[in-house]
């Protein structure tokens, strides 16, 4: 029997994937598989977090041989107390802890004083810098914390005053390290560097200040911390400090394994940071620092892989025949689902390969082998574009049949749909498990394991049937919840497409939401037969209000279908609104530019419209604005889109439409409000309401941005307003001057 672990976390960000890729690795040398169970954050305020958390609860010790919990991350709103009683439920169970140390567990540790000392003693002591800027990760996250405790720590002992105005919090994120640093830079400039305790905060640190006219690393540097891989090419390339979570992942199945043998000594195990010097702090980069062995998942049977590859590139040097060589390589890689997890092995293999077989080689062998290595690289290239474009085409496919998750109008028809959608996700292998109304759990669909399936009800607290636990046993397998504020509604067992870049929480949003959904439907669809049965009891004495049921049951089902596009429109004037405006200009901008052809815009203005409500009052103001939709509504093509731009400004896209076009449009919407006779006793240009109109006309070439045509228009509008107003502009206001 296979023997299992359980990992618990509460996302599938790349932190996670990658520390899991670690686990997976060193548990393929042991033998073993996990389940990786995916839940939320533990005693998160949102009541959809606990709903999800039941998932852990399905994790029962009697059934796996040991446990692995990301207790730092899963535990950011837990006191010492919370977290040790959530690892405590698991016991007996032998358990190691990532992170964050839990009385009671073994534990996993990013040795971050290491790291941040080593890359602060190069500050200092190698590049001279005395005047600092920290920013801070999240208060009250180990990591953030430490951190910020050893750069105090090091500023003191160094001897250089760091103002705490130069300490800002940037949480993590982009944006909010942009806000803090603006802020600072309206007070100083008086700083030699910038350190960032993580590495999207040092992106948008460099950003900030190359806005503000502050050269990275000529006037200020600025470093990084854990040498993420989306930011591994930062210009300039970033020094930071590297974390090895997927070496932490491997030292994790390694400390189980000890604490399976029996209680151990070592209670917190270090993982060792590494000082990644680049060019942000105003060195050139080390040559060899950016590549760390082991980084990324590898194959479990990469010796035998990497010996197949030496004996065929052997075999053809001896028969003169790179092409056999070649066609070897392409046939492997092309086999390999996941080569985007295994790209790092993949390259190294090649290296090697030929670097083992270009020993001793005369000058005419070696010309061949660096053909072939080159060829051979773009073989590795191609193959990963060919993957990355598949999904790409995958990801078109479910963004299109989502939608039809939502209209399922019968459970099977609903089962159908959610299994579509999981292949169309490229995922082979799952297993839906779903609560039935009487609250057991059920066997809902089931594609891809060899074990047969078992769709009898069982007890909920399990995660599959008893007859189909062997499944947990046959490959590393991951559990996402299906849940919403009300409740637990299932799981989901599974083999992503891609352990290292896979949107699980998308996937459990989406088929959360279309059972919600389905679920809604069939309260509503059993509340209106129950009404129908209702009705039909009614006496003849009752038939008119028989008919008045039916017309609001009428009027329901309407309301249903119109919420599906209320997001599209104007409350007010039920014409589409700025975002559906913004939406379909983008469109329409990308169609234009590939067929050449013109693009018009009208943006209106109601003349003196706060005067118009300031007299007739605010609910006359809402009667005129419908009353402008309604004309240009009526005065447009069926092609044309009409929408309320904000307040009392109005937009029509035209397309296809050329100058001259636009201002028949525009000329047929001022006759139509004209002949609706709307008074403005306070107009300063007309007795009734008028509009003021900018017309803007383009063939939206390549390099323009969607929002130039609003601009032309916008700018019309305003020439239209200041020669008058009631009246249509077209051309650009001449400079005063000429």
């Amino acid at each position: 029997m296979t023997r299992k672990v359980a990992v618990l976390m509460e996302y599938f960000h790349p932190y996670h994937t990658t520390i899991l890729a670690g686990i997976r690795s060193q548990l393929d040398q042991e033998g073993m598989v996990c389940t990786a169970v995916i839940g939320r954050f533990l005693n998160a305020p949102s009541a959809n977090f606990r709903q999800a958390n039941q998932v852990y609860g399905l994790v029962q010790p009697e059934e796996y041989d040991g446990l692995i919990v990301f207790a730092m991350s899963m535990g950011v709103h837990c006191t010492d107390g919370d977290l040790q009683e959530f690892v405590h439920r698991f016991r007996p169970m032998p358990t190691v802890c990532l992170g964050r140390t839990v009385e009671g567990a073994p534990s996993v540790l990013i040795d971050n004083r290491s790291g941040m000392e080593a890359l602060l003693d190069h500050l200092v002591l190698n590049r001279g810098f005395r005047s600092f800027v920290f920013v801070r990760g999240i208060r009250g996250l180990l990591d953030s914390d430490v951190r910020e405790g050893i750069f105090r720590e090091k500023m003191q002992q160094y001897g250089l005053d760091v103002p705490e105005h130069h300490y800002l919090t940037g949480n993590f994120a982009f944006h909010d390290t942009q806000v803090a640093l603006e802020q600072l830079l309206k007070i100083t400039r008086d700083f030699d560097v910038v350190v960032c305790a993580n590495d999207e905060m040092a992106q948008a640190a460099i950003d900030t200040l190359s806005r503000n006219g502050l050269i990275v690393p000529d006037q200020v540097a600025v470093t990084g911390f854990d040498d993420s891989e989306e930011f591994q090419h930062v210009v300039p390339a970033l020094t930071t400090v590297r974390q090895s979570f997927f070496e932490q992942g491997r030292q994790a199945v390694r400390t189980l394994m000890k604490v399976m043998q029996g209680p151990q000594d070592e209670t917190v195990v270090h993982v060792p940071c590494e000082l990644v010097i680049r060019e942000s702090c105003g060195n050139s980069a080390i040559q060899g620092q950016d590549l760390v062995a082991g980084k990324t998942f590898s194959p479990v049977n990469g010796p035998e892989l990497q010996q197949r590859a030496l004996e065929q590139l052997h075999l053809s040097l001896q028969e003169n025949r790179a092409s056999s060589f070649l066609k070897f390589w392409r046939k492997m890689l092309l086999g390999r689902p996941q080569l985007d997890e295994e790209f790092m092995f993949w390259q190294h293999l090649l290296g090697q390969t030929f670097q083992h077989m270009e020993m001793n080689r005369d000058r005419e062998t070696l010309v061949k082998l660096s053909d072939l290595k080159e060829e051979s690289h773009h073989i590795l290239s191609s193959a990963l574009q060919m993957l990355h474009s598949r999904r790409r085409v995958r990801s078109i496919a479910v963004s299109m049949s989502i939608p039809t998750l939502f209209k399922a109008p019968t459970w099977t028809d609903l089962l159908f749909e959610i299994h579509r959608h999981l292949t169309d996700l490229d995922i082979q292998k799952f297993l839906l498990v779903l609560r039935t109304p009487q609250g057991h759990a059920q066997v809902a669909l089931y594609e891809g394991f060899d074990e047969p399936l078992d769709a009898a009800p069982f007890v909920p607290s399990m995660l599959l049937p008893p007859s189909m636990q062997s499944l947990l046993e046959q490959d590393h397998l991951v559990v996402t919840p299906l849940f919403d504020a009300e409740g637990f509604m299932g799981h989901l067992v599974y083999q992503p497409p891609s352990f290292l870049f896979f949107d699980e929480a998308s996937l459990a949003n989406t088929l959360s939401s279309a059972l919600q959904q389905y679920r809604q439907q069939q309260m509503l669809k059993a509340y209106t037969e129950n009404l129908e049965q209702q009705v039909q009891l009614r006496t003849r004495e009752l038939q008119a209000e028989i008919q008045e049921r039916r017309r609001a049951q009428e009027a329901l089902q309407e309301a249903n279908a119109e919420l599906q596009r209320s997001a599209f429109l104007d409350g007010l004037t039920q014409i589409y609104n700025r975002t559906a405006f913004n939406d379909r200009l983008r469109q329409f901008w990308s169609a234009h530019t590939r067929n050449g052809k013109p693009l018009g815009l009208i943006l209106c203005d109601v003349d003196f419209f706060k005067k118009y409500n300031d007299h007739y009052g605010h609910l006359q103001g809402d009667a005129c604005l419908r009353a402008v939709a309604e004309v240009l509504a009526t005065a447009v093509r069926k092609h044309d889109f009409p929408a309320r731009y904000g307040g009392e400004e109005f937009a029509i896209l035209l397309p296809e439409t050329d100058l001259a076009g636009a201002l028949r449009v525009a000329e047929r919407v001022q006759q139509l409000l004209q002949q609706r006779h709307l008074p403005h006793l306070h107009s300063e240009v007309s007795a009734q309401v008028t509009l003021s109109m900018g017309v803007a006309c383009v063939h939206p070439p390549q390099q323009e941005e969607v929002s130039s045509l609003v601009q032309q228009a916008d700018l019309r509008l305003y020439q239209a307003k200041r020669s008058g107003r009631n009246r249509v502009a077209w051309e650009e206001q001449q400079n005063p001057s000429s």
